[in-house]
């Protein structure tokens, strides 16, 4: 029984032993791991999500500065994709801070019939397609344990592209493309899932700003202007390596 008893004994401290160095091993890739986020340096990633967008149309007739009547909303929800690119500048405490910049593509398009005084017009449509897209911003995080929730905000360009269809004629009259420029802001959470790679989930809103279009119908090209406006919502997920 003594010997049982020793020999119990050794099983409990060895397995304690382990369940300790268990734990230690398990704290030190935490630590590890949570200082790959906070770590000055370069990360390349790429990202994945659904972006729903809007575009808006108000006409005015040439050197006016009251709309004429005419009007168009389009809207619709696609896939976005693209890479990512960003740095970690600076960390104080549990404050980290950097830039990132991002290049993808939506393929976001709607068209219908032109408004006027908010009826539809049988005799023309109006479309709006969006293409390549990026960001330039600026990013700041709170380290917590083993993930980062962050702030992101600058400046977002866009490729834009708008068209007015005649029915009756049925031709598209003009296809006007735009850059397009504006703010956009957003939040994410990031973890760390090794000494190299992390993962995160983001949110942006994005406004591309607005455009001037004079588009051709009927030959009255320079007779009125479109002012058009997109705005783009993104929740995307994305991994990245960092160096």
């Amino acid at each position: 029984p003594v010997e049982g008893n020793l020999s119990m004994k050794k099983i409990i401290v060895a397995s304690l032993v382990v369940s300790a160095c268990c734990a230690v091993q398990t704290m030190a890739d935490t630590i590890a791991a949570a200082n790959t986020l906070s770590a000055p340096g370069l990360y390349l990633g790429l990202q994945l999500g659904s972006a729903s967008g809007h575009s808006s149309m108000v006409e005015y007739d040439a050197g006016a500065t009251d709309p004429d009547g005419y009007t168009w909303n389009g809207a619709d929800k696609a896939a976005v994709s693209g890479v990512y690119l960003g740095a970690n500048l600076l960390t104080k405490d549990k404050i980290v801070m950097g830039v990132e910049a991002d290049l993808g593509f939506a393929h976001l398009s709607d068209e219908g019939l032109l408004l006027d005084a908010g009826a539809p017009d049988s005799r023309y449509l109006y479309g709006w397609k969006s293409g390549l897209q990026g960001s330039l911003r600026a990013r700041v995080g709170v380290m917590a344990g083993n993930a980062l929730f962050y702030l992101t905000g600058g400046v977002a360009m866009g490729q834009q592209t708008f068209k007015t269809f005649e029915v009756e004629s049925d031709t598209i009259s003009e296809n006007n493309q735009r850059t397009m420029a504006g703010p956009t802001v957003g939040a994410g959470v990031e973890f760390a899932i090794s000494t190299h790679v992390t993962a995160r989930i983001e949110y942006r809103y994005t406004d591309f700003g607005n455009a001037k279009i004079t588009p051709n119908i009927s030959g009255n090209d320079g007779n009125y202007d479109d002012k058009v406006n997109v705005t783009q919502q993104n929740l995307m997920v994305g991994v990245s390596y960092r160096f």
